[in-house]
């Protein structure tokens, strides 16, 4: 995987995959050096889920930032600074996650199409959003 066209059409399904490949490279590149993490999270569900990942994360990066629709800080495991999204906001929509250390860098930036891919075996996995991504620091 290397990077999508600029705004492909993409499933829920398709971008857990890829943040998780991120997530995963952010923790074994976090020995180059300096590690910086920030990831939207449209839900605090969604964060839950993945909250175990981000813990370590935190552990290993000199800042990770995490992004929340919330309307009170939620209990985050040490480390992650939470910023807090009202619904209402644009950004409530986005789904990113990015991470750059000095030799290593990846990004995923998706925006929520509000709408479900037509057949998709589930709906959560079938939600669509406009987005692209890349394993590339520059």
């Amino acid at each position: 995987m290397s990077e999508t066209a600029a705004g492909s059409r993409l499933t829920k399904s398709t971008l857990v995959t890829v943040s998780h490949a991120i997530e995963r490279a952010a923790v074994a590149s976090a020995e180059d050096g300096p590690l910086a993490v920030i990831a939207l999270f449209q839900r605090l569900p969604y964060f839950h889920r993945e909250r175990a990942v981000y813990e370590r994360i935190a552990k290993q990066s000199a800042v990770a930032v995490v992004g929340l629709v919330a309307d009170q800080a939620p209990d985050l495991p040490a480390g992650p600074y939470a910023v807090l999204l009202d619904e209402r906001e644009e950004l409530a929509r986005e789904w990113a996650v990015v991470v750059l250390t000095p030799r290593f860098g990846a990004v995923l930036v998706a925006h929520d199409r509000e709408d479900v891919e037509a057949g998709h075996p589930t709906l959560e996995g079938g939600r669509l959003f406009d987005g692209w991504w890349r394993f590339r620091r520059d």
